[in-house]
């Protein structure tokens, strides 16, 4: 008999939330819990007994810092099975499991299962948002593929998709000097004069890095690298570079502001935001 299932999920344009949605409505009985208020909350990081699962983006062929953060902290003792459903923009899971599995092992534990969703890219830093016939074909793609892994999930199965070695040695190589980065990377974030001081920025930050100074938003260099706040943005005022003031924006279209909000617990006045 399936026991009930708690999914773990960090997300930073709504990727990996909508994939632990979909997992969650096929398999019932599941509680979905962002890694960011738990991290935040009071109470102890203890997983509960049944399947439990990490939903988050794959960054650089590893892990988020927030997610490996909160992966050595919650206790997993009574989760009779490990799961994992990484998002990515199309280079494979890289060494995520790997990197999750070298944290597990001081619990004496490892993944059971892992899996990985392809889904639109928001690092408009490198290349453009994918088109709507794109977008639309990756969900559907991903949709069906929730179907799959939500009934090996219930089966307790184990099995992983394939990690490629030279990610692998990526990941040893350069995700630590990539993560090392992050928290400063919104150095290279700057906001013009299209911005009409909303707030949207500041709100959907998992990471409570930005306060707004004079309507205009102040980055605090605790950044997670989610490109939340420069996606969201209504108006396209958040660049990061001279490239991305002509590359479009990427925000999963069934997540709203008020979801990314429930990330870190806030509940701050939306009236300003309309239906974001």
């Amino acid at each position: 008999m399936f026991m009930p299932a708690t999914i773990y999920y960090f997300t930073g344009t709504g990727n990996s939330l909508a994939i632990a949605r979909q997992l969650a409505a096929a398999l019932g009985e599941t509680t979905l819990v962002p890694i960011p208020w738990a991290l935040e909350s009071k109470k102890p990081l203890m997983a509960p007994k049944g399947s439990t699962g990490f939903s988050f983006p794959v960054y650089c062929a590893g892990l988020p810092k927030i997610v490996a953060r909160f992966a050595e902290k919650v206790d997993l003792s009574d989760a009779d099975y490990l799961f994992c459903a990484c998002t990515m923009g199309g280079t494979g899971a890289g060494g995520a499991f790997a990197e999750l599995d070298r944290i597990l092992a001081r619990q004496g534990r490892s993944l059971d299962a892992g899996f990985g969703f392809v889904m639109p890219s928001n690092f408009i830093e490198k290349c453009d948002v994918a088109g709507a016939d794109e977008q639309q074909a990756l969900f559907a793609g991903a949709a069906k593929k929730a179907k799959d892994v939500s009934a090996a999930i219930r089966e307790h199965r184990r099995t992983r998709d394939a990690e490629h070695g030279f990610r692998l040695l990526f990941l040893r190589l350069v995700h630590p000097f990539f993560i090392r980065g992050t928290s400063t990377w919104d150095k290279r974030f700057s906001v013009d004069d299209t911005c009409t001081g909303c707030t949207a920025c500041e709100k959907v930050c998992p990471a409570a890095n930005i306060v707004m100074q004079d309507q205009r938003p102040v980055w605090l260099h605790k950044c997670e690298m989610c490109y939340a706040c420069v996606n969201f943005c209504p108006k396209k005022s958040i660049q990061t570079g001279d490239k991305s003031r002509q590359r479009g924006r990427y925000r999963h279209p069934d997540i709203t502001v008020r979801d990314m909000l429930e990330q870190h617990g806030r509940k701050p006045d939306l009236s300003s935001l309309k239906n974001r």
